[in-house]
């Protein structure tokens, strides 16, 4: 599932372009959105897209995986996309409209906003969703001081 190698931003950036998703209805979310703005490196891409984008990415030959928060996702080695209106984590369920509507654009790809992926990281959880919490919270302080 997730390749050994982490990817830095220039490398998240040029896989996502390489998949030619259809313009608004994907983003992208987790430790990508994290490095994109060079947080940390990733080791994988996850991607929330509509379910019209989650069909045509089954007629163009993406395989679905073993179901990952119950639902069926499409991947490969590192990038793993799920459609949107299957999510749902403990009391989270995110409407495409409204992530998409906070996203940032970094070189034309729609990433979560950092108050998004504390939200998403918050309802995963686990151990290192919370030390990535911490990272993003040093990350924006540390923007704050310097004035933006």
């Amino acid at each position: 599932m997730i390749t050994s190698r982490l990817m830095n931003s220039e490398e998240v950036i040029r896989k996502i372009k390489e998949l030619d998703l259809p313009k608004g209805e994907y983003v992208v979310v987790g430790g990508a959105a994290l490095a994109v703005r060079r947080i940390r490196d990733c080791a994988d891409i996850d991607i929330f897209v509509t379910p019209r984008a989650y069909a045509e990415l089954k007629n163009r030959g993406w395989q679905e995986k073993v179901p990952r928060f119950g639902d069926s996702i499409l991947g490969t080695n590192d990038i793993e996309i799920g459609e949107i209106s299957n999510l749902a984590i403990n009391n989270y369920h995110p409407r495409f409209e409204e992530l998409i509507s906070r996203a940032e654009r970094i070189a034309g790809i729609p990433f979560t906003s950092l108050k998004d992926v504390i939200t998403y990281k918050s309802a995963l959880g686990r151990e290192k969703d919370l030390a990535d919490i911490q990272l993003i919270e040093d990350h924006l302080q540390k923007q704050e001081k310097q004035g933006g």
